[in-house]
């Protein structure tokens, strides 16, 4: 569970890298053991690398690696309110199943993740589906081609997403996105020089609640150019182009974008690794009422390894995205979204996990600004080869920035919520 919102289709992230919900990763990631180790926690983040002896399954040419996970939660602020806090509780079931295969110059992927949540207030169960699909070919030396394929069916938490400020839903946001992404790359992997080119595209629809999700339904689509050139063995300089066509039922919200970035590609290596991306986005909206706005947009994604058995993680998230409650109903927000990870394996039973997220929002006056600080701890336990049990616990506040001088009881909006879990993971 988490207090995010919803994976936007205006996320930069999108068109760089799609990873299925929990845990099915794209591009040239070590699927295998991502889904493996990637069932829910109590916070929405896969399990840290403790599973590292689970064994998988040959069938023909590929591998598949089954697992469970159960989550027993207890929350002590079911509906995100301020006062009259009601504590419910709830059992998780996360079962996955991934599919490998690798043969020659051609790279396939394929898998399922599910959550199944049941809670002592019925109006916090939910059911959540990904299937997903990657290929990656090397034709030839200097020739690369990927394609990813996905479709989730999932829900906003209550005070999330869509629903961040609605009052008395009586149920869950539910929405089903489908996802293609396809990248074409020429030069060799260790070329000075190399050149890139794609296409993105998503279609969201949500399901219910039509009072607020009214005009939500969206389709992006997305073609980007970029241009990498070698600095040294493990560093790649490189210029972005991407321009998107955001368009929404609600034709407020339609608008194009354009977007420049530059940063750097690092390759992993025993202490670093990820990505980097600044610069900034110019969208144009199809309303007169809204003006054409430029943001300063960033997309970092960073590790590095203390030891061998400790990492942190730093992620940026920066953009402009579209959600409700913005003054000119064109759902404009800037979202800033921080997540500090450190994951430390204390021998080869024991290993931890705390994470720092700062969410925040600056939406248009006179809507009102907000912003959600959480802070996360887990302990997991290698009790058998197949077998892992462990203890999670986090805090999230959020607080609401009126920065507007409107006559706005800002404090309505402000929360806090604990959650307290126990957790158990099975593979073979």
């Amino acid at each position: 569970m988490t207090d995010a919102v919803k994976q936007n289709p205006t996320k930069l992230g999108d068109t760089t890298d799609i990873s299925f919900a929990y845990g099915l990763s794209a591009i040239r990631l070590p699927l295998l053991n991502t889904l493996l180790f990637a069932t829910l926690s109590l916070f929405g983040t896969s399990l840290f690398a403790q599973d590292n002896s689970a064994q998988s399954i040959k069938v023909g040419e590929g591998r598949i690696t089954p697992a469970l996970r159960l989550d027993f939660v207890n929350v002590d602020n079911t509906f995100r309110t301020d006062e009259n806090l009601v504590d419910s509780t709830g059992l998780i079931v996360s079962p996955s199943v991934s599919w490998t295969a690798n043969r020659r110059l051609v790279e396939i992927s394929a898998g399922y993740q599910g959550r199944y949540g049941a809670y002592s207030e019925s109006i916090l169960n939910f059911d959540d589906h990904t299937l997903g699909l990657n290929v990656t070919a090397n034709p030839r030396t200097r020739h690369q081609i990927s394609g990813d394929f996905s479709i989730t069916r999932g829900h906003d938490e209550l005070g999330t997403g869509q629903a961040i400020f609605a009052q008395n839903a009586d149920e869950q946001i539910e929405s089903t996105r489908v996802v293609l992404r396809t990248e074409y790359r020429y030069g060799a992997k260790n070329a000075q020089g190399q050149l890139g080119a794609g296409l993105f595209i998503s279609n969201e629809l949500f399901s219910n609640l039509e009072e607020i999700t009214e005009g939500d339904d969206n389709t992006v689509v997305r073609p980007f150019a970029l241009f990498s050139y070698r600095i040294s063995p493990d560093t790649r300089l490189v210029t972005e182009a991407r321009f998107g066509i955001f368009d929404f039922d609600e034709d407020r919200r339609d608008r194009d974008q354009l977007s420049l970035l530059t940063g750097f590609d690092f390759s992993p290596t025993a202490r670093t690794g990820g990505r980097l991306r600044l610069g900034a986005t110019r969208d144009d909206f199809d309303t007169a009422d809204e003006s054409d706005t430029t943001t300063f947009v960033a997309d970092i994604n960073v590790f590095y390894r203390l030891r061998s058995f400790s990492r942190i993680d730093l992620r940026l998230n920066r953009d402009l995205e579209t959600i409700d409650n913005s003054a000119t109903g064109s759902g404009e927000v800037i979202v800033d979204d921080l997540r500090l990870t450190w994951a430390h394996e204390w021998s080869s039973r024991i290993s931890s996990r705390a994470r720092y997220r700062i969410e925040r929002f600056d939406r248009p006056c006179p809507a009102i600004d907000s912003r959600t600080n959480t802070l996360e701890f887990q302990v997991g336990v290698n009790v058998r080869r197949w077998l892992s049990v462990g203890v999670s616990v986090s805090d999230t506040r959020r607080d609401v920035e009126d920065s507007c001088d409107a006559p706005t009881d800002s404090g309505a909006e402000d929360f806090d919520l604990q959650r307290f879990g126990l957790f158990l993971t099975t593979t073979l």
